[in-house]
Formats: C-alpha cells, structure tokens, sequence
C-alpha cells in the first residue's frame, strides 16, 4: 500500500507588528514583508526610515518559524519548497486577513496601500498582490526577482500598481542576470516601472527608503513632460557633415555680441529612437539668458554610421564647426562650454577629454580640437565600464562602444570619461537626488577622482529631482545647471 496525503484547513494565530496611530486620518498604509529567516520586530527596525506622521507601517510575519543553527536565534519562513501550493493559499489568505482588519474603520478611497517585499518576502508580496483581494497602490520589489510562476493575468495585475524596483550595486541575491529577467518580464508586458539602485549590498537603505517616499509625493518629470514643453524654432539649422543626421541647431540671443556659447549635447542612452528634441526647451531657456546655444544632433546606435566611431566623430566634428560659424555670426570661442545630458553628458565630458587622445585614436577627429572653457554635464553617465556592470542604459554603453569592457578595454580607456581624467579644465555636474536612470553616484565618485587628479570639479545634488529637471526651465534643478553654465562663462 502507498500512503496518500491529504490537506486539513487548521485555524491558526499569526503575529503582525505595527508602527504609526491609527485614531486619526492617514495618508497611507505600508504592509512590509520581511526576508528568509527573519522576524516581523528585525525587520521592522531595518524598515523605521518609512515612518512619518499620518502613515501606518505594517509588518505581517511569516507564518512558520524556526531556530537558526545556533539554536538560539528564531527566524520565519514564508514558504518552502514542500506543500508550497498549500502554503501559498494559507499565507494570501492570512494577508487578506490581515488587510481587512487594518483598513476597518479607514477611509480607503483616502488612504493609499503600498506594499513592500524584501528578499523572500518579494515573492509573498507579489503573490499577494495579483492574487489577493487587496486593492494595492504600490509594489516596491526589493532585493529579488518576481517569482516565476505568476501568469500573465497575474502580471497584467501588478501593471494596475505603481511598481519600482530595488536593489544594491553588490547585492549576491540580485546579479544582473535577474535585473535583465525582471526589466524585460516588464517591458514585455507593457508595465511601468521605476529603477532605484543603492551603493551596497543584500539590505534596506535608509536613504533609498527615503526616497520612496518622496518620488511617491513628489511628481517626477518623465519624457513625455520635455517632449510637450513649448520652444520656437532654432534661428538656423546648420549641417556640420554630410549625412543627414550631422547637423546643429543654432540659437542667437538679443543684442550685438559676441555671445557666449554653451555646446548643447542630447541624451537618450545613445538610442537612434531619442533625438535633438529632448533639448529644444532647454537651449531656448539658455539663449533667453544670454547664451549662444549650438545644439547637436548626431549619429547614434541604430542609425548607419552611429556607434564607434561615428557617434564620437560626429560630436567633434559638430564642435568643431563653431569655428566656422563664428565667421558669420556674433561667437565668442574663448568662452565655449560643453553642456550635455544623459548620454549626452557622457559626450560632454568626453569632448572635454578628447585632446588628450593620441594621433592615432579613431574617435578623436580633428587634430586641433576646439578649446572648451569648461563642462556641464546633467545626469552624465561618467564611466561606461560601471554603466555596463550596473546596466545604466540597459546594454547600451556597451553597444556604443562596440563590446564589453573585457573584449574591448582599450576603447573604454578613450571613452570613458573617468578614466581620461585628470581633464585640465572646469568640470561641474549635477544630478537629481532621485535620478533613477543614472544613480547620483555615478557624478559623486567622478567628481571625487577628478579632485584627486587635481582638477577643479563638483557634483551637485539637486534634492527631489529626477532624472529629467536638470533640462526643464521652470525647475530648481535647471537654475542650479544654469548658474553652472554661468560660472563657467563669465
């Protein structure tokens, strides 16, 4: 005979923490589930950085637990292996439990529910969230991938969530292999999704805990936002090559001259699919304070000729052509800075470093490159060895470049502009504290090499800001990229 097993459904008491007064009106519930061996109370201290006023943590702990192998420490488990399916229905139930007994009494159409999932905890609440009853606001996913076996249903619940994605730079548990699997299960789907990666490894952050908060309240510029901003038309469209895409924008300001000139570079992670106009509203904002603003376009990753070399040959040239422009119109080329953003503050710097390139370099262009007063880069992805490792730009430093950096070191050594440094010339970046395309460390640890080296550099944080302000008129962040420009052209 074979025994069989069966399934008896036990009442059972479950142990939940909170933090916050629920006798007055809230902004907002977080239901935070803790990792692998932990206990509601660890995880809770780890998670105190959410706590404000008008806000309700809750920490539902697992419902199985166990002695670590000192036998004195007491951890809980989520689920294991074993009867999963069973353990998956009972820990759903219990959170749907659990939400109607803390939403009781609470105005929900008032009051927001965010959810947050760390390590093994990710995949209870994902779990929860496409199969719960809960109506969640936001799913932060933090130290793990998704677990693989939500459908496709169960995905296209999650894309009714606000949903961002956590993780350190050196987090064993979350390699780059998972950031890939998590990011295209999303894109394939269709999701929206936020990115915001720390300086550390398998942990919460404080400040990344912080900022969740804030990009929640705060709303932060996307794409679309520049697109729709209003600009006129550029005074002259100018062709500094032959192909169709080798070709500035030139913008005049008021008044006889000669005029300063601020090198405008676009980003869009060097794609063909991102162009000019990311920048329009912002050289139009440069040139109303009195600044000549020669925008570029150039050849990028899936445009003929983009890539290396082209994509660098093309910014030389482009900046080089100024001396040919300053013949017609009111230039003044010893106050010439190079501004650029995204990508485009890659370029920036990099056209700064360019001189220092040998005869023999295929991207450096001309042999006289044209002398720059200083650099402006917003946002600038600085080291393309890091953007590769980190996935800044998904693959595309690595695109750009024509390999990764252990096939083709010696290229990354001309490109990148961290390992060019020391520059010889002004160097000032910003970037939004909560820049989540390219993280702020990536200005901090440049900007300290830089100083090392002995050149003269800074990073600004600009605090709320993401990665789009730096290049939109009316905000904070573009003042301080202004007054950036303005030190380095007076």
């Amino acid at each position: 005979m074979e025994p069989e097993s069966h399934h008896l459904a036990v009442s059972r008491t479950a142990r939940y923490l909170t933090l916050g007064k629920v006798d007055g009106p809230l902004d907002d519930v977080w239901f935070l589930f803790h990792g692998y061996g932990q206990l509601a109370s660890e995880f809770l201290g780890y998670a105190r950085a959410l706590a404000r006023d008008r806000r309700l943590l809750v920490v539902p702990e697992a419902l199985s637990r166990f002695y670590h192998d000192d036998h004195k420490r007491i951890g809980a488990s989520w689920m294991t292996r074993e009867d999963r399916l069973a353990e998956i229905d009972d820990y759903v139930a219990y959170l749907d439990r659990l939400h109607d007994r803390i939403f009781e009494g609470l105005r929900r159409s008032e009051t927001r529910l965010r959810i947050l999932g760390y390590s093994q905890g990710v995949a209870t609440a994902a779990r929860w969230a496409a199969r719960g009853k809960a109506d969640i606001d936001e799913l932060v996913i933090w130290g793990s991938p998704l677990p693989h076996d939500l459908d496709d249903a169960a995905i296209a619940r999650l894309g009714r969530m606000r949903v961002t994605l956590v993780g350190g730079s050196r987090d064993p548990f979350l390699t780059e292999a998972h950031w890939e699997q998590q990011t295209s299960l999303l894109r394939n789907h269709e999701i929206s999704f936020d990115v915001k990666r720390f300086e550390g490894g398998h942990r919460l952050d404080d400040d990344t805990l912080r900022a969740l908060d804030v990009a929640a309240s705060t709303p932060i510029l996307g794409v679309d936002d520049i697109l729709n901003l209003s600009h006129p038309e550029p005074d002259a469209r100018i062709h500094y090559g032959d192909d169709a895409l080798q070709f500035g924008e030139l913008r005049l300001p008021k008044g006889s001259g000669p005029h300063p000139v601020a090198i405008v570079l676009h980003g869009g992670c060097w794609r063909a699919r991102y162009d000019i106009g990311h920048t329009r509203a912002f050289s139009d904002a440069l040139c109303r304070e009195r600044i000549a603003v020669w925008s570029l376009e150039y050849r990028r990753v899936g445009n003929p000729g983009g890539g290396w070399p082209g994509t660098f040959l093309d910014v030389a040239a482009g900046a080089d052509h100024l001396r040919t422009l300053a013949s017609p119109h009111p230039l003044d080329l010893a106050r010439v800075a190079a501004v650029g953003h995204s990508a485009g503050g890659h370029l920036a710097l990099w056209l700064a470093a360019r001189g220092g390139l040998g005869e023999g370099s295929e991207i450096r262009g001309s042999s006289d490159p044209l002398p720059l007063a200083g650099v402006v880069s917003l946002a600038g992805v600085t080291d393309l060895r890091r953007a590769v490792e980190e996935r800044v730009c998904d693959t595309m430093a690595a695109e750009l470049v024509g390999g990764r950096p252990e096939d083709a070191a010696s290229r990354y050594a001309e490109a990148s502009p961290i390992e060019r440094l020391p520059l010889g010339m002004r160097q000032r970046l910003v970037t939004g504290s909560l820049d989540a395309i390219v993280p702020p460390a990536f200005g901090d640890d440049y900007a300290a090499r830089a100083r090392r080296k002995g050149d003269d550099a800074s990073h600004t944080r600009v605090e709320g800001a993401g990665h789009f302000e730096g290049i939109a008129p009316s905000t904070e962040a573009f003042r301080v990229v202004l007054e950036a420009i303005r030190t380095l052209l007076s």
